[in-house]
């Protein structure tokens, strides 16, 4: 742990299904330059006000526990582009299961906030508490720590599972995240992860809701606007499955939205490896038209080739933003 030190966190994060882990871990292992690292129960406790004032300025604040030791990290803007989240973050070594707001850098907060106040107001919202297993791997000058974590996000006596796959880039080019989640991807079914513990978190306390679908035409739509949109859809039907009206209107955008990936993608298509994959996925979401969407997209969700084409499409994004 640290003290006062400000990084750049960025990731790329997968989901999963908990039964693939046994052989996410194998494929993991199988990778070259590989050092395993350790297993550890991480003990999270996330804070902010009754008002979220911290979630109004875009901030997460967190308690961390592990091994009889406790940091406090705040996380400030960042962006998130398909699965690569990118935020600055301050890590403070602490001795209370409290966070200190006074500890961070003075610089990081608008003029006009009262900390003192702030610090007064602040509660727990909600928990995350899981296993993390880590490897450290060298990779063309870059540095990556690979994390499988596994538990639960707890608030409001509710639970929902955490099953996370996380490629944390040390040092060196982004580029390599995607390309080791690319190896990984041919042998587990592995998909996007748009939103965080944290905004998961968030959402069971029931401070926040899951971002609405835009249901507007895809043409025109770049192609990290449609990729936002594909996991918006995913991300929404999860969270209103026992809507079975809305999650119909969803299930119906998300087919027109894949349908129009060709047009999105333009004539870079016929030359990239995506097209077949994207032809399989259009085809197979107009498939089964009796069966529940939640229960379609979960079976699409566990076809290797559903993350796959997700991961070709941020590699093509990564491609047209160097």
């Amino acid at each position: 742990m640290s003290n006062n030190q400000q990084t750049q966190e960025i990731e790329l994060k997968l989901l999963l299904h908990p039964d693939h882990i046994s052989a996410l871990k194998n494929a993991i292992n199988q990778l070259a330059n590989l050092k395993h690292g350790e297993e550890k129960v991480l003990v999270n406790r996330y804070f902010d006000t009754s008002e979220l004032a911290l979630r109004q300025l875009d901030m997460g604040l967190r308690v961390r526990g592990c091994n009889g030791a406790l940091e406090q990290t705040i996380k400030t803007a960042g962006q998130v582009v398909g699965g690569l989240h990118s935020r600055p973050e301050y890590n403070v070594d602490i001795s209370t299961d409290e966070p200190n707001l006074i500890l961070f850098p003075a610089d990081i907060w608008p003029a006009s906030t009262d900390i003192e106040l702030l610090q007064q107001q602040l509660k727990c919202i909600f928990s995350t508490d899981f296993t993390r297993t880590t490897w450290l791997i060298q990779h063309d000058n870059a540095q990556v720590e690979v994390a499988v974590d596994q538990g639960w996000v707890a608030a409001n006596g509710k639970q929902e599972p955490i099953c996370e796959l996380e490629f944390e880039l040390f040092s060196g080019n982004a580029a390599t995240l995607l390309m080791l989640a690319q190896q990984v991807a041919t042998v587990v079914p592995v998909r996007l992860g748009k939103a965080s513990k944290a905004q998961r978190g968030y959402r069971l306390a029931g401070q926040q809701q899951p971002q609405k679908p835009d249901a507007t035409l895809v043409d025109g739509m770049s192609l990290g606007q449609w990729l936002n949109s594909w996991q918006t859809l995913e991300d929404a039907m999860s969270c209103f499955a026992d809507d079975a009206e809305l999650c119909q209107q969803y299930w119906q955008w998300l087919t027109d939205l894949l349908a129009a990936l060709p047009r999105v993608l333009g004539e870079r298509a016929l030359d990239e490896s995506i097209s077949g994959l994207a032809l399989w996925l259009i085809g197979a979401s107009l498939q089964d038209e009796e069966i529940a969407p939640t229960l379609q997209l979960a079976h699409l969700q566990q076809d290797l080739r559903y993350g796959q084409l997700q991961l070709q499409l941020m590699r093509l994004l990564l491609l047209k933003s160097a």
